[in-house]
């Protein structure tokens, strides 16, 4: 105890227990002094920036990066794994910016929407061939049409591999489910921690897919359709018609006519006849 209060530290003024350096922080003791008090909604908009640019999202469209896997006979897609952190448009296509902050790689950018209403001004260089210099151009955008603009390129660039295809409404259906059905067994599997931002993108990707069944009202009469033939003909619940039991459990959380009582015991039964048929091939 004597050697400790003894103690004189040459790098520094610490002089032990009986003159610390630095010395403790005595506001503790004063909770508004202490303690910083914000709102949650204030919190919330912080976490709202681009962890490469760091540009907020009063200035930018965010989203998440997300890679693809592809069935190697059909062609088509398998999976659709999101990362969770929040990326801007230009850091993607400008900076090339392909792996998230846990290094985790990705290949494609999947907008996110979570809400805005108040345009936003993006400036532009643009070259002025009469006086031979670059000028700033300013444009107003509305955020839910740019939303909207940015999500059909992004499922052309994901389901085609151009941005300049056509959007067609089938290509919701090829997306959303393995969008979400992936990120849900993830988070089961704990190959991601499941974390509110976990939670969070999960809730994200679920109004995405409500928001898509407004706009294309053909592919709700379509999630139905498949729902009402899986559950209650047992001959059409075989992969010829129903190819991946996930896209079913995507489909009764958006269904407004099924809900997952009418679809367990059909589901169930199925999928126990294919583990059933992987176990004896």
């Amino acid at each position: 105890m004597e050697n400790a209060n003894s103690f004189k530290c040459s790098g520094c003024r610490h002089r032990g227990s009986i003159e610390p350096f630095p010395q403790f922080n005595e506001r503790e003791k004063i909770i508004n002094d202490f303690v910083l008090l914000e709102d949650p909604h204030s919190l919330l908009e912080k976490e709202f920036v681009c962890y490469h640019t760091k540009a907020p999202l009063a200035e930018t469209s965010l989203g998440v990066g997300v890679s693809l896997s592809r069935l190697p006979r059909t062609g088509e897609i398998r999976n659709v794994n999101p990362t969770l952190d929040l990326l801007s448009i230009k850091a993607f296509t400008k900076h090339k910016v392909r792996t998230s902050i846990a290094a985790e790689r990705f290949t494609h950018w999947f907008p996110l929407f979570f809400g805005e209403k108040k345009p936003y001004e993006v400036k532009k260089q643009v070259f002025d061939n009469e006086t031979q210099k670059y000028k700033t151009e300013v444009k107003t955008v509305d955020p839910y049409e740019r939303f909207v603009h940015l999500l059909k390129s992004a499922f052309c660039f994901m389901t085609k591999g151009s941005t300049r295809k056509d959007f067609q409404p089938s290509m919701v259906l090829e997306v959303m489910p393995k969008l979400i059905i992936t990120h849900m067994v993830e988070i089961v599997n704990e190959s991601k921690h499941c974390s509110i931002i976990a939670i969070r993108r999960l809730i994200n990707f679920y109004r995405i897919f409500t928001m898509l069944l407004e706009m294309c009202p053909t592919v709700r009469e379509q999630i139905n359709a498949s729902l009402e033939q899986f559950i209650s003909d047992p001959a059409k619940r075989i992969k010829d018609f129903a190819p991946s039991l996930g896209d079913l459990l995507a489909f009764i959380m958006v269904s407004d006519k099924f809900k997952m009582a009418d679809l367990l015991n059909a589901y169930l039964e199925e999928q126990l006849d294919r583990q059933a048929f992987w176990i004896i091939r």
